[in-house]
């Protein structure tokens, strides 16, 4: 899963609070953004996944990963970082 993005924050604060499910549905779709970057929280969720999987995630060869932005970045901020090697984006 990609971190918080920014077509998000709306929507879960509503249903943090108790919103309805439609309720929740209808704040997506009206912040719905095609390519929406990661929120200061999507790149700390991102690292805070590296450090917490880092023993299951150091060995990874291959990430297969959606080429939206929010998703690209999520995969480098927590993959990248652990294995000494170049990340080819093929899309």
């Amino acid at each position: 899963r990609h971190g918080q993005a920014m077509h998000n924050p709306r929507a879960e604060a509503a249903k943090d609070e108790g919103c309805s499910h439609q309720t929740f549905l209808d704040l997506m779709q009206q912040d719905d953004a095609f390519d929406a970057p990661l929120t200061p929280l999507g790149i700390q969720q991102a690292i805070q996944a590296r450090m917490e999987y880092y023993k299951r995630l150091e060995k990874v060869q291959l990430v297969v990963s959606s080429p939206l932005s929010r998703a690209l970045h999520t995969a480098d901020l927590a993959i990248h970082p652990l294995n000494d090697v170049d990340i080819d984006i093929d899309i």
